[in-house]
């Protein structure tokens, strides 16, 4: 499935149960911005050696916000733009020690959630099971593969509406990675 039809795929509002108290719940909602030009994505990645499921992201939306409630701040991702997802991917890169093995050259960050410091990474080394959740506190070893691809990450996300099931490894990391 592609990913234009993955997002097309999410309701605008959707309706979760609070697990804690099954009487409650509350409305998220998925929001897209504008699809982004090939000029505009060229402006910040290498055409040329960006993945295609990148640039097909960023051709079906600028930025996702997905699952996100309004005023609880509880909930949710942002999928970034190509402006910043190179600033994020920039920021950790100075920031992380490259001696430490986690955070490398390679690796675009493509979203961020909105509680937790996590990151949502694409490993542009791998042609599947290329989507990453990065913490801060883990080394690299102990980061879940969450998405084969970033259409498979979307529908897993799509599917888990807020039950934390997507979080959950799909792929076995070997040690010498």
């Amino acid at each position: 499935m592609s990913i234009a039809d993955v997002l097309k795929s999410y309701p605008d509002v959707q309706r979760v149960l609070v697990p804690t108290h099954p009487d409650r719940s509350f409305d998220v909602y998925n929001t897209y911005d504008p699809p982004a030009d090939n000029e505009e994505v060229g402006r910040y990645w290498d055409l040329k050696t960006l993945p295609d499921d990148l640039f097909d992201l960023w051709r079906s939306a600028r930025e996702c916000r997905l699952h996100q409630d309004r005023g609880l701040g509880k909930d949710g991702i942002t999928l970034l733009s190509p402006s910043e997802a190179r600033d994020r991917t920039k920021q950790e890169l100075e920031s992380w020690d490259y001696g430490d093995g986690r955070f490398r050259k390679s690796d675009i960050v493509i979203g961020t959630m909105v509680v937790e410091p996590d990151l949502i990474v694409f490993d542009k080394t791998k042609t599947e099971f290329n989507v990453l959740l990065a913490s801060t506190l883990d080394g690299r070893d102990d980061w879940p593969i969450v998405g084969r691809t970033i259409s498979d990450f979307l529908l897993r996300y799509r599917d888990s509406l807020g039950d934390g099931a997507w979080q959950r490894s799909i792929g076995q990391r070997r040690r010498s990675e």
